[in-house]
């Protein structure tokens, strides 16, 4: 079960902090569709990045009656949206009255005559009373400058929606009526987050199915989904629940966190297509080739044993030849060549191994800049968080936590979580770092720690990640090899610098079969297999390592 940022339980379900796009609940043995809403208003508070998923079970609705839906609005100075700037004391409107039952009109009667019940609720920001919190329209008056959020939950006949987050930003150099939108918020000395350009994903599914995501997930991101037979056959996308929502999400976003979240690795194929897998079992279904490659000069010096090669070969090629019984690599000593048969990438994987280790590049390439999504990384987990939380719900602390650090926060929770009450966390952050503060936040809440999702996010994970991206890590392993003499040199012995490697750069991602390390003596490399960032955190340490301490 996956549950993110402002979730909470309510009468069985996991609702998420956003409105809903698109509903799809289970009626007998069929999926009828409900009503679609506008997803302008959809947003994960705090985030201009987010990508939420929850799995089935979380979300669930109780038999009997139409589900009900929650829609919220801002209103003010003649204008509307889901957040608002406005300039202290100024009267905004909090609508809800599109909020309905599923296949009714907005506001009206569902089949069973029993009308909607409006509930908001303050939670976050400068307290502000409410005109009247029953009402699906309500007033406030803020004065004092600061980011309001409030939820709104619509009821009928003994269930609830899930809750829809709206917010007020109050500032004095806030659009008065008529100068145009919300604009940003001021993000003060809080590292900002970049939206991502072109494109973006805004949509949302509610109670719905693998089935209803793979269906609209190319006309919201431009890339067509398809799911490995071996992992999940079409009969089961139906009956695999889940809720997925989005807002301002770059395509490459949504789908790396809706894959990490839905527990399945993604292969990019092709630019506009992503298969969704388990392992390695999509390589099954490529074409094979047989194809002999004579071995590069310089691989095996003369009456040199080959040995090394046949191992590292077959080490770095075995998750693949497990996948597809019929593969094979094999080493032709008579020929000094290895015969493959395969799908296409394992071939590539070869020829990338022999041509690298007999490269002669004396030094390692110059020591890589920091990327933006580091720096961003950095920035956040950095910084210190004035934050004070007593004895609050692992989801209002969430919430909190991503609207400070300006990026979204997702959990784990183990199956059958539905049944429990939501973890409480007491955390004084106050000047302490931002990773310090998260730690403690997992810990209290029964979780193993945290780690940055690529794109913008924290994910609190139950059981660590394999690896930074739920990308299938085939696919996105780069073969490279370093000079192990130009180590040797600077006093680093080969066997050293690989353990140093496999402790400090990136050690979850070593773990998996489809990376490796390996010191090939013949030509005095040291071979990688491994994701580009975990090659440029590769050549810091090497510089690290050789660099001379300075009295």
């Amino acid at each position: 079960m996956i549950r993110a940022a402002g979730t909470r339980r309510r009468n069985g379900q996991f609702p998420g902090d956003s409105m809903v796009s698109q509903c799809v609940s289970p009626v007998g043995d069929r999926m009828n569709p409900a009503r679609t809403v506008d997803s302008s208003s959809l947003r994960l508070c705090g985030a201009a990045v987010a990508v939420v998923l929850l799995l089935a079970g979380g979300c669930a609705p109780r038999e009997g009656g139409a589900q009900p839906y929650a829609v919220g609005l801002v209103r003010a100075d003649g204008r509307t949206g889901a957040r608002l700037a406005v300039r202290p004391g100024t009267v905004v409107v909090l609508d809800g009255s599109q909020s309905g039952l599923a296949g009714s009109e907005p506001a009206g009667r569902g089949d069973d005559g029993v009308r909607l019940a409006w509930r908001w609720r303050q939670v976050s920001g400068p307290k502000v009373g409410l005109a009247r919190a029953d009402l699906s329209a309500t007033e406030c008056r803020p004065v004092i400058e600061g980011l309001y959020i409030f939820s709104l939950v619509a009821s009928s006949g003994g269930r609830e929606s899930l809750p829809v987050l709206v917010e007020v930003e109050v500032r004095r150099d806030a659009p008065a009526g008529g100068e145009g939108g919300a604009g940003e918020r001021g993000q003060g000395d809080r590292p900002a987050v970049r939206r991502p350009e072109g494109q973006t994903a805004e949509f949302a599914l509610l109670e719905s199915s693998l089935e209803e995501l793979i269906r609209v997930f190319p006309a919201r991101t431009g890339i067509t989904l398809r799911v490995d037979p071996e992992w999940m056959r079409p009969e089961g996308f139906r009956a695999r629940r889940l809720s997925f929502m989005a807002r301002d999400v770059g395509p490459e976003t949504a789908l790396e966190l809706a894959a990490r979240l839905a527990g399945a690795d993604f292969v990019r194929d092709r630019r506009d297509s992503a298969l969704l897998s388990a392992g390695l079992g999509w390589m099954r279904s490529a074409p094979q080739e047989a194809r002999f490659y004579a071995a590069p000069a310089g691989l095996i010096p003369p009456g040199g044993d080959s040995r090394a090669i046949e191992e590292i070969l077959g080490s770095a090629c075995r998750p693949a030849l497990f996948a597809c019984p019929d593969s094979s690599v094999q080493w032709q000593a008579g020929l000094n060549g290895v015969n493959v048969v395969g799908p296409a990438s394992i071939h590539d994987r070869v020829c990338a191994i022999m041509a690298a280790l007999v490269e002669r590049n004396p030094t390692p390439p110059p020591e890589p800049p920091a990327t933006d999504d580091e720096k961003l990384r950095d920035a956040v987990l950095t910084r210190p968080v004035d934050v004070r939380l007593v004895h609050a719900e692992l989801s209002e602390a969430a919430l909190e936590l991503g609207r400070l650090l300006g990026v979204p926060l997702a959990w784990e929770e183990p199956a059958g979580a539905e049944r429990r009450a939501m973890p409480r966390v007491s955390v004084d952050g106050r000047g302490r770092p931002a990773a310090e503060v998260l730690a403690e936040v997992a810990r209290q809440a029964g979780l193993q720690g945290h780690s940055w999702v690529r794109g913008g996010a924290v994910w609190l994970y139950r059981r660590e990640p394999r690896a930074g991206s739920a990308e299938s890590a085939w696919g996105r392993a780069v073969v490279r090899s370093y000079p192990a003499r130009w180590l040797e040199d600077r006093g680093v012995l080969p066997g050293a610098f690989i353990l140093a490697v496999r402790k400090r750069v990136c050690p979850e991602s070593w773990t998996a079969s489809t990376s490796l390390i390996a010191y090939y003596k013949d030509t005095g490399r040291i071979l990688v297999v491994n994701a580009p960032e975990v090659h440029d955190e590769l050549v810091r340490l090497m510089y690290e390592l050789t660099r001379k301490p300075t009295k």
